[in-house]
């Protein structure tokens, strides 16, 4: 099945285009963050809507923007593949970064610019805790999230929030989390 299309006629005109992209969201079947507005709104409002969406079992990552008062939208796919430590980092550093992320307790943030690698980092980081097989409660705050992690083989819980449907805000997200027993050991 190939990627959800959307004939356009041409000539296209911004209301016409608005129409498009209200389509191709309901066609992914993506969710808003605010179901009491429209796309529309939201979008006018903020911007810029990040989402990923899994489409013919690829994932997406859609950023929905405005330019030039006009909508518009950059759509990029994920690599299916989640990296080793080996293949992203530099040898030397590897057994520092794995020692501070096997701790029992503590807070990864994963910062970056755009492009710098930081969902590939999280993925890796997430693979090596998942590997361990051992029981802890992992708590993401993501804009969006990319890569979704199987939760059946792993005896703890992931908790993966996306910024500005489960969460407010980075800020908002990191404070309750802090509170929602993160990393804790408990015998699931």
């Amino acid at each position: 099945m190939p990627f959800p299309s959307v004939q356009p006629v041409l000539p296209l005109t911004t209301e016409k285009l608005w129409a498009l992209l209200e389509k191709f969201l309901n066609d992914l079947n993506l969710d808003k963050s605010k179901p009491e507005r429209t796309f529309r709104e939201e979008l006018e409002e903020r911007k810029t809507i990040e989402k990923a969406a899994t489409f013919n079992n690829a994932r997406f990552r859609i950023s929905f923007f405005l330019q030039q008062d006009k909508p518009a939208v950059a759509i990029r796919i994920l690599p299916e593949k989640i990296f080793s430590f080996e293949e992203i980092f530099i040898p030397d550093v590897i057994p520092d970064v794995k020692a501070t992320i096997d701790k029992p307790e503590g807070l990864v943030l994963v910062t970056g610019p755009t492009g710098a690698g930081k969902t590939t980092t999280l993925a890796t980081f997430l693979s090596f805790v998942l590997q361990k097989l051992q029981p802890k409660h992992i708590i993401t705050i993501e804009d969006p999230i990319e890569f979704v992690y199987p939760h059946e083989h792993y005896p703890g819980v992931i908790s993966q929030k996306e910024v500005g449907r489960d969460v407010e805000s980075f800020e908002e997200g990191t404070i309750r989390a802090l509170r929602q027993m993160p990393g804790c050991d408990h015998d699931w």
